[in-house]
């Protein structure tokens, strides 16, 4: 007899645990753990008699300590009780299917406790796997995944040897918004997003299912459970959710647990390790089965995925931050209080402000857990009151612009008040009522007769000349027209004002033969004025800059003004011509081919996988990079193997000419202000091209594809598009 404990009984994973339960005579429940839903967890008490039941919130647990009383049964609330519950002598196995950070610590208590793990908590490993795993190895613990994809992956695995694995594919079905893009998820609803086409699960899961978030979340778990570094872990989309994960070896072959979208057999795989038993349900009919399909998944439309491989990469303590945001933005979607869009904005915001801490304790993971929680709800708050004071310091300039020109006019005025409603604190002083009340919605500035006939009673509205009553209407769009102005002076100061400076000059070049010189500050580029690095980013960016072109230059140096006039220098490089993602871990993937470029010629199409070039293996985008720096193409042929359907090509094409024009000088594109916090965007962010110029006006072109991960439009920081 297995006697079993689950954390999260009345959840998805929880409630479909105990139907193995029933069917298996061999387990026996021993203890349940819940948020709580007392009610269903009263109905699990009087069917399994567990010995032990721990509920988090202590108030629920006095409530259903009343409704079972007449039962033999012990309830315990808040950790305390889930570690009770975890380090019970009486249970040999764990569930932990509790949602969220919440369950490490029962997790790793209950290893400490000698009970073999059925783990469906992600966020044990994602956050703190480097403590879990050497732990369970130590104590000797088993830690049996219950996720349906490492699962598929771990019975893949069964009597195979770990060392040779050569790769994990992880499917996702795509969610109930695979073939969307950014401008369909705009106005999707909660109602949308929990309508998965194949799996019923909780609603945090499903919703993370449709950011892809659960998929980068199984990635960083999956490189704990089995020992395989992140480049060696690829997503697959395979909409039928047929085949639940494979695992290719080194000799090729390749490893896949098909079955029904039926998360009770993974649970009951765990439970019953290493046996198989009889479970009622559908089977897999081959014969109807017409078709089982592949698809890149879409990094760029759902950003879950590869926001959380960079924060796997990054490691130490930010895929808690990954997780903690992530937990955090979807229980506000839930609420319906931010779009779905918002979330990855709020995951985004939460990585870039963090540093990562290496190897994080446990009291450092939920320390950093809180804190980016208290943080962000307090940022919300903060940005309501930041609102509001700016609201209510508009209507206050609006307001004191009327006051003031009424009382220059002898008009006098009655109320002069911020907000609107009941007051909350007034005084007077002379004909006027000062007043604060309670809606910071609005003001007011009310004057004698102002909304009356009267005319020539003295300190009327209608008293005034009709240039005096002009003035006192004018000026309160006068004086938000002054506000405006002073706050831009002071964000101009703040922010700074660096006007279009050399950086430097290529040696060589014809910038240097024509005279241009660092420190040069440019105000013309081709007869357009030119104020800041951006106006000159702007300008190339809409012109861009073609061979043989004259550069035609206006700079200032020691306060004297000049002109310099130069052909453009021309870069010559050969491209194959095609396009692939360059962050890329698992494959060399075509994204796109280019018009009367030689793979296109050769016939490479969108989504064929470049496999060697010149016998040298590419594994993936990073191999390639490595290739090129060390074998640069010239207008000899190469050797290119692909695959494509499960088959490989070989073909030889020639690299071909491609010349771009260039200017020869760099500059800066931003305040000096802002070039360290940029700087170090930039750095993080850049991959590929290394310490590029992105002031060079011929760039433009290359600019656009750069940018597609920019976080400023002003900047290039990097990309994850290369061309080649």
């Amino acid at each position: 007899m297995k006697k079993v404990a689950v954390l999260g009984s009345t959840g998805s994973i929880g409630t479909q645990t105990l139907d193995v339960v029933r069917a298996n005579d061999d387990l026996e429940v021993v203890g349940l753990a819940a948020g709580s839903n007392v009610e269903m967890l009263e109905k699990q008490i009087r069917e399994f008699h567990p010995r032990l039941v721990a509920v988090w919130k202590e108030e629920a647990a006095r409530d259903l300590a009343v409704r079972v009383q007449d039962l033999d049964v012990k309830i315990v609330s808040q950790m305390g009780g889930l570690i009770e519950l975890a380090r019970m002598e009486e249970s040999d196995i764990l569930v932990t299917a509790i949602v969220g950070m919440i369950g490490i610590r029962p997790t790793m208590e209950a290893i400490l406790a000698g009970k073999d793990i059925a783990l469906a908590n992600k966020e044990t490993l994602v956050t703190a796997g480097h403590l879990i795993m050497p732990l369970a190895k130590q104590f000797g613990v088993q830690i049996l995944p219950v996720d349906s994809e490492h699962s598929a992956i771990f019975q893949a695995l069964h009597g195979e040897k770990r060392e040779q694995i050569h790769k994990l594919l992880i499917t996702a079905s795509g969610g109930p918004f695979r073939g969307k893009k950014t401008a369909d998820l705009e106005k999707v609803t909660l109602e949308d997003t929990l309508k998965h086409p194949n799996w019923v699960m909780g609603q945090k899961i499903t919703v993370d299912s449709a950011t892809l978030v659960n998929k980068g979340l199984e990635v960083m778990e999956a490189r704990w459970l089995f020992d395989v570094d992140l480049d060696h872990i690829q997503v697959v989309v395979q909409p039928q959710s047929i085949i639940h994960s494979m695992v290719e070896f080194e000799d090729g072959a390749v490893m896949a647990q098909l079955g029904t979208p039926d998360m009770r057999l993974p649970i009951q795989y765990a439970l019953c390790y290493p046996d198989r038993r009889f479970l009622k349900g559908d089977r897999l009919d081959f014969h109807m089965l017409k078709q089982i399909t592949f698809e890149e998944p879409d990094r760029k439309t759902f950003k879950g995925l590869p926001m959380a491989v960079e924060a796997a990469r990054a490691g130490g303590s930010m895929p808690t931050v990954f997780n903690a945001a992530n937990e955090l933005a979807v229980r506000k979607f839930l609420q319906k209080k931010i779009s779905f869009l918002d979330i990855y904005e709020i995951i985004g915001q939460s990585m870039s402000r963090h540093t990562a801490v290496k190897d994080p304790d446990l009291d450092q993971i939920l320390e950093i857990e809180k804190e980016l929680i208290v943080g962000l709800k307090a940022g919300g708050r903060l940005k309501i009151i930041i609102a509001i004071v700016i609201f209510s310091a508009i209507i206050l300039f609006h307001e004191l612009g009327h006051f003031l020109f009424a009382k220059l006019n002898k008009i006098v005025v009655t109320e002069f008040s911020l907000g609107m409603g009941p007051r909350l604190y007034s005084f007077e002083k002379g004909d006027t009522r000062y007043s604060l009340k309670l809606l910071p919605i609005g003001g007011s500035c009310a004057m004698l007769g102002e909304d009356t006939d009267i005319e020539n009673e003295p300190g009327t509205f209608n008293s005034a000349s009709v240039w005096g009553r002009i003035s006192v209407v004018a000026a309160g769009p006068v004086f938000n027209f002054i506000m405006a102005f002073v706050l831009s002076v002071i964000i101009v100061g703040a922010v700074g004002y660096e006007p279009s400076r050399v950086l430097s000059v290529k040696e060589g070049s014809a910038a240097e033969a024509a005279g241009l010189k660092e420190g040069d500050i440019i105000t013309g580029y081709q007869g357009y004025h030119i104020d800041l690095g951006k106006d000159l980013y702007v300008y190339s960016y809409l012109n861009q800059l073609k061979e043989g072109d004259t550069i035609n230059l206006t700079v200032k140096r020691d306060g004297k003004k000049m002109d310099i006039s130069y052909k453009s220098d021309t870069n010559v490089r050969y491209l194959l011509g095609c396009n692939f993602n360059g962050d890329d871990t698992s494959a060399m993937t075509v994204e796109s081919v280019m018009d009367g470029m030689p793979l296109q010629e050769a016939g490479i199409q969108q989504g064929d996988v470049i496999t060697s070039i010149n016998g040298v293996k590419i594994t993936n985008a990073a191999d390639y990079q490595k290739y090129i720096q060390e074998n640069p193409l010239t207008e000899k042929s190469v050797k290119i193997t692909y695959s494509r359907d499960g088959q490989e090509y070989d073909i030889t094409v020639t690299p071909k000419e491609y010349r771009t024009a260039e200017s020869g000088f760099t500059y800066n594109m931003y305040s000096e202000k802002q070039k360290a916090e940029y700087s170090q965007i930039w750095c993080r962010r850049s991959k590929i091209y290394g310490t590029y110029n992105d002031s060079q006006p011929e760039r433009a072109g290359q600019r656009k594809a750069w940018n597609e991960r920019s976080e400023w439009s002003g900047r290039n920081c990097g990309c994850n598009r290369n061309y080649v």
